[in-house]
């Protein structure tokens, strides 16, 4: 699977685009959350946006949904015709509908492509797109999934918002890339997850590479250094990506 993170920053970060991840496999592809600024980003760094065969939603913070009303209507206007998946926990079809209503009233009735929707729950599992997944809770100050997915005998795991938990801990493991949210260097913090934190989790999941998103802005842009060196130290390969950054899983 190739992996190429779209934007690794959080809410508020006025350098990085919001969180999001492109995988891409044999001729399929999902982005994980679309926050209000991944989404042009996500046409950035794509080389065929218009073939996106899903999109997946952590959950229901702006900075990881609302870019959909863009990434909708920007592929309506380019001319997509094939049906685009739409894949998050239970209320995603109302919650979406609701979004593109509010955003660009009308635009539901000119799409020419259908979207479906997938709704997704802790402890459940599903296909999409030749995409095998799973999902388990994350400690977030809302309800907010992790999901691993595995195809070709490769795995990629994508915390979403929230600290590791022993559920999330075992969805990761012996995944080949675990990208974990860690908004500070040490924790715990109410609702996010650490460098610190995600270290530990890497090493109990027995995962194989590391990839830390979602760093507190002032944490990017100030202590990246340290953050390096604390990987570094820590003895697992892990790494903090940039925008436009890929890895193969």
């Amino acid at each position: 699977m190739r992996c190429t993170f779209v934007g690794v920053g959080e809410a508020f970060d006025e350098t990085f685009p919001n969180t999001s991840i492109l995988l891409e496999s044999e001729g399929a592809s999902i982005l994980l959350d679309c926050g209000f600024t991944a989404a042009p980003a996500f046409w950035r760094h794509s080389e065929t946006p218009l073939d996106l065969s899903a999109v997946w939603i952590s959950h229901f913070h702006a900075d990881h949904w609302f870019g959909l009303p863009w990434l909708v209507a920007r592929m309506n206007e380019d001319g997509r015709s094939q049906p685009l998946t739409l894949m998050g926990r239970e209320g995603i079809h109302r919650r979406v509908e609701w979004l593109l209503d509010m955003a660009y009233p009308g635009l539901r009735d000119k799409l020419g492509f259908e979207l479906r929707y997938k709704n997704a729950a802790a402890g459940g599992s599903d296909t999409v797109h030749g995409f095998r997944v799973r999902f388990a809770h994350s400690g977030h100050s809302i309800e907010s999934l992790a999901i691993r997915l595995e195809r070709d005998g490769k795995c990629v795991f994508y915390s979403g918002d929230g600290a590791p938990t022993e559920e999330s801990v075992e969805l990761a493991r012996n995944c080949d890339l675990l990208i974990q949210e860690s908004y500070i260097f040490t924790g715990p913090v109410d609702g996010h997850g650490s460098v610190e934190e995600a270290i530990t989790m890497m090493k109990r999941a027995r995962a194989g590479k590391l990839a830390l998103v979602h760093l507190n802005r002032r944490l990017a842009a100030e202590r990246l250094r340290d953050v390096d060196s604390k990987l570094s130290e820590s003895g697992v390969d892990g790494f903090v990506p940039q925008p436009g950054d890929s890895v193969d899983a």
